[in-house]
């Protein structure tokens, strides 16, 4: 009894470096997504401003283009020169907002799949802990209590390690819907031969 209590506090301590380790990488990764988030920021900014510049160019080019119908066929080289340069300055800051949208939705997206990757692993990592959890005092209760019936049944070892499997995978199920059926479905194999085995 005493042995299985140095493990589980063994098993404790591991628990806790790994807890720790997981919290190191969730603080980086959090740091990462805020670099992410002020990036995206920028972008925006950029483009807004693209989109400011590209309005005043669209009123010099429509002031421009008054201004032509007004001279008609008279209007000069020069006119003519200035007018094509604007026209192009317009087409650059719009293909320069286009470009710095996209950025933007490019690392919106990167974002939303850095924070899925980590609620996974978040969910991951809370349902294996509390698995342990459960099964550490499963054990530690069949030791205390010392069940005469328990104790001399053949299948002990399997009755043990069935109870086990049902613990894991009903825990990761509850976090993880979309592996619910599957992971209950287990558990229910589990909790079958646990029964097939007390009678």
């Amino acid at each position: 009894m005493s042995h299985e209590n140095a493990s589980s506090l063994e098993e404790k301590a591991a628990l806790a470096k790994l807890l720790e380790h997981e919290r190191a990488e969730r603080v980086a990764k959090e740091k990462q997504l805020e670099q992410e988030r002020g990036e995206a920021e920028k972008l925006r900014t950029r483009a807004e401003q693209a989109e400011q510049l590209l309005r005043q160019k669209e009123k010099e080019v429509a002031s421009l283009k008054k201004q032509t119908g007004r001279q008609g066929s008279g209007e000069t080289k020069q006119q003519k020169e200035q007018r094509e340069q604007a026209l192009e300055i317009v087409r650059r800051e719009q293909q320069a907002r286009e470009e710095a949208e996209k950025r933007a939705e490019l690392v919106e997206l990167l974002r939303q799949k850095a924070e899925r990757k980590v609620h996974m692993l978040y969910a991951w990592i809370a349902s294996f802990t509390i698995s342990l959890i459960l099964i550490v005092i499963f054990e530690l209760c069949i030791n205390l209590i010392q069940e005469p019936w328990f104790i001399q049944h053949q299948g002990k070892p399997g009755l043990q390690i069935a109870t086990d499997i049902l613990f894991l995978f009903t825990t990761t199920g509850f976090f993880h819907p979309h592996l619910r059926n599957l992971l209950w479905g287990a558990g229910a194999v589990a909790l079958l031969s646990t029964v097939l085995q007390l009678l």
